[in-house]
């Protein structure tokens, strides 16, 4: 997510289905620990993440629905 220190907002549209996003996620960590001003990048961007499903990824829709649905399922009760 990131703290925002900077007032810095970087927006990525992803779709949940897409392995070319998926191949992404490992050089979108690498940023966020990257060492900048007094700690890390990520101490000072936000970060925002926003489903975009592509209309030729099969269920992507139905993908993009769900997941928002489940992690504030998991995040409301731990069990």
């Amino acid at each position: 997510d990131g703290l925002g220190q900077a007032q810095i907002t970087i927006s990525f549209f992803l779709d949940l289905c897409c392995s070319d996003c998926a191949a992404e996620n490992p050089i979108i960590n690498e940023l966020m620990d990257t060492p900048w001003l007094n700690g890390v990048v990520s101490d000072y961007v936000f970060f925002k993440f926003t489903t975009f499903p592509l209309a030729y990824h099969i269920f992507s829709f139905q993908v993009a629905q769900i997941v928002p649905y489940l992690l504030a399922l998991c995040g409301s009760d731990s069990t």
